[in-house]
C-alpha cells in the first residue's frame, strides 16, 4: 500500500488549518512569483498540458471512461506509480515561476513540511537538525553574501564536505549527522525581499476537503540549467486523499502502471488514462471513515 494511511480521527477544521499553516509563517507558499518576463509559450503549453492531464485523470476516476491525450513533448515526462506522482521538465529561456522550491499552482499544498523563515541578519534555531536534544543548532541569514551562517553559540553537528561548513548558499543542503533531517537552503529571495528560509525536504501528505480541494494538485519550481542559458521548469502532479466532513469517508487516486516508472523525452506520444480497479478500506480515511482507493492507469505510448 503506497499511501501512508492515517487512522487518528481529526476534524475537518484541523485538516484545513494544517494545510494552510506551515511553521507559523505565510511566506513559504506565498512567496512572490517572479514577474521579470512574460510567461513563454513553452511554459504556457506545459502548464496547459499538466492541467489537462489532471482533468482527464479525475474524470476517468469518477466516470470510468477512458481518456486519451496526444501531445508533442517538449521535455521529459515521468510517471511514478510508486509515489502516485507525474513530472514534466521543460526548458525555457525565461523564468516565470518561483525558483528552488515547489509551490502549488492549482490548490492548497498536498503536504506539509517544516520551514524556518529568516529575515536579513535574523537568526533562528533549526529544529531536529542534531541527533541529540542538548545540541542547539542556530543559523543566521546574510543577504549581503546570500548565505546562511552558523552562529557562534550554535552547537550543530551536521554532515558536510566543504571547507566552510558554517556557510551554506542557495540550493545546498544542511543535513543532520544521523541523516534523519535535511534542510534545503533558499536564499534566492534575498533580492528583493530580504528573506530566505531553510526547508525540510521530508514531506507528509495531508488530506483535502470535498467540495473545496481536488485529489490531484499541480506544483512547479524552476532553476537555471548548468550552462546558465535556460531555466528548467519542473511541473509535478501529486495525488492526495480528499475527505467528506459529513460521512468521514475519503477517496484517493492511486496512479498505477504495469511497467513501473515510465520515462519519455521529446517526440509525439499518446497518453491513455483508464480506471482499472478500486478498493474500500474500512476505517482508514483521515477522519476515521472508509477510504475508497481508485486505481487509474496512466499509460504512455
Amino acid at each position: 500500500m503506497k499511501l501512508k494511511l492515517q487512522t487518528q480521527v481529526i476534524s475537518v477544521v484541523l485538516i484545513t488549518g494544517v494545510a494552510l499553516v506551515l511553521a507559523g509563517t505565510a511566506y513559504y507558499w506565498g512567496v512572490p512569483l517572479l514577474e521579470k518576463t512574460r510567461k513563454s509559450v513553452e511554459l504556457q503549453d506545459a502548464e496547459n498540458f499538466m492541467n489537462q492531464l489532471i482533468k482527464d485523470i479525475i474524470e476517468a476516476s469518477e466516470t470510468g471512461n477512458s481518456k486519451v491525450i496526444e501531445i508533442e513533448l517538449k521535455g521529459k515526462l515521468t510517471i511514478d506509480p510508486e509515489k502516485d506522482e507525474i513530472y514534466y521538465e521543460v526548458k525555457a529561456p525565461t523564468v516565470y515561476y518561483p525558483v528552488t522550491t515547489y509551490v502549488p499552482l492549482t490548490d492548497t499544498p498536498p503536504f506539509k513540511k517544516r520551514v524556518v523563515v529568516f529575515q536579513d541578519l535574523s537568526s533562528n534555531e533549526v529544529p531536529e537538525l542534531n541527533s541529540t536534544a542538548v545540541n542547539v543548532c542556530k543559523f543566521e541569514l546574510d543577504c549581503s553574501n546570500k548565505v546562511f551562517k552558523e552562529k557562534t553559540e550554535s552547537q550543530c553537528s551536521f554532515k558536510g564536505d566543504t571547507p566552510n561548513l558554517d556557510m551554506f548558499s542557495n540550493g545546498e543542503y544542511i543535513e543532520s549527522t544521523d541523516g534523519k533531517t535535511r534542510y534545503l537552503v533558499v536564499t534566492s529571495y534575498c533580492d528583493p525581499y530580504k528573506i530566505g528560509y531553510l526547508e525540510d525536504t521530508s514531506e507528509e501528505k495531508i488530506a483535502g476537503i470535498k467540495g473545496i480541494n481536488k485529489p490531484l494538485v499541480l506544483l512547479v519550481k524552476a532553476k537555471q540549467d548548468y550552462a546558465q542559458e535556460n531555466f528548467i521548469n519542473y511541473y509535478r502532479i501529486v495525488s492526495r486523499e480528499v475527505v467528506d466532513g459529513d460521512t468521514k469517508s475519503g477517496y484517493y487516486i492511486d496512479i498505477v502502471n504495469n511497467r513501473g516508472k515510465i520515462y519519455k523525452e521529446g517526440g509525439r506520444v499518446k497518453i491513455v488514462i483508464s480506471r482499472v480497479d478500486s478498493e474500500i478500506l474500512p476505517g482508514e480515511s483521515s477522519l476515521g471513515g472508509d477510504l475508497n482507493i481508485i486505481k487509474v492507469e496512466v499509460e504512455v505510448q
